[in-house]
């Protein structure tokens, strides 16, 4: 097992810019706001050939709210700490112990794991002199840092290291790994859909759309297979994204999209699919990414005289290019085949790494040549000559032609359909590149 790290400490104190520099990269939405970080964050490192899983928490806060979020955050940082080795507790050395520093330091008391006090923002030796204040929380020694200059880093994680079992960094990252994001609008059910599969409440569910800001990783193993649950934040239209918080929310989805395998396009059943669900799938497909569609809250439609498949037509009218993408109808609370999607991944995932024999793709193109032949354009007879497979992730095809900038859309898109029904590549987009063939004799 992968020994664990959970950073806690209350709002604003630096946990998440900690958090980045661990896992050495801009993960954590970072904002000199209190209550930004929400979720649990999880994020594979390495330190001196250590490797170890850092966890960031939501700023821990005792006080009630209308939404009950500050209530579900508390619930995800004792989840965090009961799941860690050892535990990094963040101080703020310029605003001083508080009083929610000294409940927070109440409640570690029985927590029997290595716990590091760390007061972070001590940009330098002059401002040392305010750590005394916090020596009234009982400790022995305190850690001064800044997380945001990297000071003071490489002696904590020394000492931190020491206190959890090493697990040496691999030499090579796995290709087995299943990497899938959830997207979708706000308040879709991502996040519901994601506690489900993993069977833990690892994410935050709540009515209010925009509560999970983070892109969310968690890796789950079953029946031997691994995978990469990326939960997004929901993506609205740019009219509706306000500067900060929710516009970084929204890049950091479709950075998501961008570093995944899978994507999976979570819409409403009762809204049905709209001009936001059309845009996010144009994001995964002009990204070439492996697709499936989710019609999740399925319990809630109205089935008087409608099918399943009258839906589905209307899904992919909406999203014509996206008519690769398989499409089922789940509900989280009915349990209704939400267990499919992983199933339905790993087929997709298959596909998506697929290469098919020049052999027999050259069969192919013979084959819908002899059916249709490319029209003759402006006096110029096109000509295709061979097809072979160059990539994968996703399929990439070449045919090489003479004058292959005359073919017009409407017969890429014959090829694309003969070649999808011949080798399916079942919710892959597929790439169809035309190159002009050299000829073997030079010109004097």
């Amino acid at each position: 097992m992968i020994p664990k790290i959970a950073i806690i400490g209350r709002p604003n104190v630096g946990k998440s810019t900690l958090f980045n520099r661990l896992v050495k990269r801009q993960k954590a939405i970072v904002q000199n706001k209190p209550g930004v970080t929400r979720d649990r964050l999880y994020g594979k490192t390495q330190w001196d050939d250590h490797e170890f899983i850092v966890i960031d928490t939501g700023g821990y806060d005792t006080h009630e709210d209308e939404d009950n979020i500050l209530n579900i955050v508390k619930q995800q940082i004792v989840t965090a700490i009961n799941e860690a080795d050892a535990l990094i507790f963040v101080l703020d050395g310029k605003s001083g112990l508080s009083t929610l520093d000294i409940e927070i330091n109440d409640s570690l008391r029985n927590v029997d794991k290595p716990l590091f006090y760390v007061v972070n923002k001590i940009d330098g030796e002059a401002q040392e002199e305010n750590v005394a204040d916090f020596y009234r929380l009982g400790a022995e020694k305190f850690y001064t840092i800044s997380a945001a200059h990297k000071r003071g880093i490489s002696t904590l994680m020394t000492d931190v290291l020491e206190a959890i079992p090493k697990v040496e960094a691999p030499t090579e990252e796995n290709d087995d790994l299943i990497k899938i994001a959830i997207i979708g609008r706000p308040n879709v059910g991502k996040s519901s859909i994601i506690n489900y599969l993993l069977n833990e409440d690892r994410v935050i569910v709540n009515n209010a759309p925009g509560t999970t800001r983070d892109s969310v990783d968690t890796l789950l193993v079953k029946d031997d297979k691994r995978y990469l649950l990326v939960d997004t934040a929901g993506i609205r239209g740019k009219s509706k994204v306000k500067r900060g918080v929710e516009e970084y929310s929204v890049q950091s989805a479709l950075k998501s999209i961008r570093r995944c395998d899978i994507v999976v396009l979570v819409v409403d059943a009762v809204e049905g699919v709209v001009e936001q669900d059309t845009k996010i799938a144009g994001y995964a497909n002009d990204m070439g990414k492996a697709c499936m569609i989710i019609v999740n809250k399925w319990d809630l439609v109205d089935k008087e005289g409608f099918l399943f498949k009258d839906f589905l037509n209307n899904v992919y009218i909406k999203l014509k290019y996206l008519q690769y993408a398989p499409v089922i109808s789940t509900s989280v609370p009915k349990k209704q085949r939400v267990d499919k999607i992983l199933r339905i991944a790993d087929t997709i995932f298959e596909e998506y790494n697929k290469r098919v024999p020049t052999s027999k793709v050259n069969n192919i193109l013979e084959r819908l040549l002899i059916k249709h032949s490319p029209p003759v354009v402006k006096g110029k007879a096109v000509r295709l000559y061979y097809m072979t497979q160059v990539d994968t992730k996703p399929p990439h095809f070449v045919i090489f032609a003479k004058f292959p900038k005359l073919i017009h859309f409407s017969y890429q898109r014959y090829i694309l359909n003969q070649i999808r029904k011949e080798v399916k590549f079942i919710g892959c987009p597929i790439v169809l590149e035309f190159r002009q063939r050299q000829s073997i004799y030079k010109k004097s």
